[in-house]
Formats: structure tokens, sequence, C-alpha cells
């Protein structure tokens, strides 16, 4: 099994190698585009085959970053950037009172953050719907790393213990856990509609899905008993910044 995973992983980072190099090459065309990109996300964690009876919910969040487009036709582009993302989600103590009887009437939440520096390398497709507004399509893989992992938040309104195994140990108050992979592989998709304005300004929307290839508990850390949670977001990208090209400056002049 061990092995199976090596060598999964080692053909993710081979494609994102490649999608890197064609990036690279997209870098050398006339026409690309450096935005900075805001994303409003809703983050949880799969629970098809987490083992523990807990609401696993979504959370409100967010991602930031920059990102560079560069295009090999006019109908086709390649991205690559630097991104924060604020991965995780929210979840609600079970609160034992006798053996195997839990008070469901306890209320409180708990929070878990799992924040990651992620490079994505994606290819986009782009349908021209106006003189200056495009659909456009895309696909990303994305590499990351763990900056940092914490609970937070309350755990219930009451006296009695919290028996779950995730949170029997941890403290009312935010504090550091280890419970996740230090590396992060995910893959996205999505649709969206960008708008050149002015004489060199682009924006974009663009609703997106992404789903975690690797399984994110860290096999060395306290976290017993899960098999495969990964990480689930929906998000949206909105994206501001400037084109340059002397295929834009020409166009400009036609109009």
């Amino acid at each position: 099994m061990r092995q199976i995973q090596i060598n999964f992983q080692g053909s993710i980072k081979s494609v994102l190698v490649l999608l890197f190099l064609a990036a690279y090459s997209a870098a050398a065309q006339d026409k690309y585009h450096l935005t900075v990109v805001l994303a409003p996300s809703m983050e949880t964690i799969s629970d098809r085959k987490v083992k523990y009876s807990l609401p696993l919910e979504w959370k409100p969040s967010y991602h930031f970053g920059f990102e560079y487009k560069g295009f090999l036709d006019p109908d086709l582009s390649v991205t690559t950037g630097i991104f924060f993302q604020n991965k995780g989600f929210r979840t609600r103590p079970r609160i034992m009172i006798y053996p195997g009887v839990y008070d469901e009437e306890m209320s409180g939440h708990i929070v878990i953050s799992a924040r990651y520096i992620t490079i994505p390398f994606g290819i986009d497709k782009h349908f021209k719907l106006g003189e200056r507004t495009y659909l456009m399509l895309s696909g990303a893989l994305y590499g990351g790393y763990l900056i940092n992992q914490v609970f937070s938040g309350r755990r219930f309104d009451g006296p009695d213990e919290i028996q779950d195994p995730l949170f029997g140990n941890l403290k009312d108050k935010p504090s550091n856990i280890y419970w996740f992979r230090r590396s992060y592989f995910a893959w996205s998709g999505g649709v969206g509609i960008v708008q050149y304005i002015k004489a060199k300004g682009v924006i974009s929307i663009q609703p997106m899905y992404q789903r975690q290839l690797n399984n994110n508990i860290d096999p060395d850390g306290p976290v017993f008993g899960t098999e495969k949670p990964r990480f689930d977001a929906f998000y949206i990208n909105l994206k501001a910044g400037y084109y340059f090209n002397k295929q834009i400056k020409n166009y400009k002049k036609s109009l």
C-alpha cells in the first residue's frame, strides 16, 4: 500500500512538472496576464470514509494570492502562481452523559483550520462571447505545503467532558494540532467569465470546485481510525489585474 501511495504521489509530481514547463514556455509568448486573486470559499473534509460519528460541516473561509497566465494561442492559456489557502472544517462535539447516551441539546462548535501555501499549474480554454468578453473553462493541479493547523472554538455549553477521541484532550481555546500531512496535492475545475476593460485591465469571476488528491491525515500523528479523509472546497475566484502584449495594443488601436 505504501509503495502504491508513493507511486501515486510521484505521478502527481510528474504532471505538475509538465504543467510547470508549459507555463514556462508560455512566459515567452506575447500575451500574458498578471492578476491578484481573492476567493471566498466553503471548506469541509470528506466524511465518506471517516469512522468518527461527527457532524462534519462546511466552514466559511478564503483563499488569496497572485496568478500568472500565459497564452499558447488566442484561445488556450496556462496558469501558475502562488496562493494562501485556509482549508479545514467545522464540527460539533458529541457530549456523553451516560455510557452510550449523548446529550444532543448541548450546543457548541469546533473549527479546524489547515493553512497551506500552494502553487497551481492549470490550463484554460477561452470562448469568445463578445468584443471583450470570454467564457473560460479551467482545470488545474495544486502542490502545496502545510504551514500551520489550529483547533479553535467553543467546545460545548456544559460541565461534561467531551468523549470524542478527536477532541478529548483539547482545551476551550485556540491551540495547535498535529493531524494533517505536510504535503498537499489537489485538482480543481470550474467555469467563469473574463472581461477586458479599458487599456490594460482584466477582471474575471469563476466558481470552482477543489478536491484533495492525497490523504490528508498524517499517519504518524495522533489521529487514528481514519482511512481516506480529504479536503473539499467550493470557492469563487475573483481576479483583477493587467494584461500585456503587442496583440492587445494593436487590437485596441483598431477599435
